[in-house]
């Protein structure tokens, strides 16, 4: 992504808080806390630094830090938000869909039963579902893209805030649980279950933030 870094700098006025690369090559920036959106289309020679910016249609709510999630059809999915255009903490509980042929943004609902999802931790599964944590207890929730709905996942051993999701080549998903130092867990989507995966050998989080 280096051509899209220096093609940022050839846009006045802008800073990004999410960069998002869709299944067309075309890169969505997201104004930082903000609700509006720009996209970058490479040239014919596939440069994004002599790529054409233009702007797309605004999202519904401001919001920074979030679960994202590039679809397999094209769409995007954002979901919660840390903070919701000011400089206070929400949690948002809020999600919305872009569609990126028609230039639209609408509502989605959010997992029943949760109040919040904020900065929630998210990964797209093989199968092109997405998983997303819940931010203040062991839940998670399951988007799948088609019918557009949420479904119970299983519970994590421990709560999935600040975490960083990876899935990995065998379609498992790898994370470091921020509230409980070196100790490690893995999303089976064979069996539908949180796993032990061992420890770290060294301290990976940061004890002030909890954060890695």
């Amino acid at each position: 992504m280096s051509g899209t870094w220096q093609a940022l700098k050839n846009q006045p006025s802008f800073c990004a808080s999410t960069m998002l690369l869709l299944t067309d090559g075309t890169v969505l920036c997201q104004q930082e806390n903000g609700r509006q959106w720009w996209r970058l289309t490479p040239d014919r020679f596939g440069s994004y630094v002599q790529g054409s910016w233009s702007s797309v249609a605004s999202m519904e709510k401001a919001r920074m830090y979030y679960a994202s999630a590039v679809l397999a059809d094209g769409r995007v999915l954002v979901a919660g938000g840390e903070y919701n255009g000011g400089t206070d903490d929400v949690e948002l509980n809020a999600a919305e869909m872009y569609d990126p042929l028609r230039d639209i943004w609408s509502d989605l609902p959010t997992p029943k039963g949760w109040t919040q999802i904020g900065d929630a931790a998210s990964c797209v599964l093989a199968d092109g579902r997405v998983l997303v944590g819940n931010l203040g207890d062991r839940r998670t929730a399951i988007f799948q893209p088609g019918p557009d709905t949420w479904s119970d996942g299983p519970l994590k051993e421990d709560t999935s805030s600040e975490e960083s999701w990876v899935l990995l080549g065998d379609g498992t998903v790898l994370t470091l649980e921020c509230s409980n130092g070196r100790a490690a867990e893995k999303y089976l989507p064979e069996s539908n279950e949180w796993v032990t995966a061992g420890s770290t050998s060294a301290m990976l989080v940061e004890s002030a933030s909890s954060e890695i």
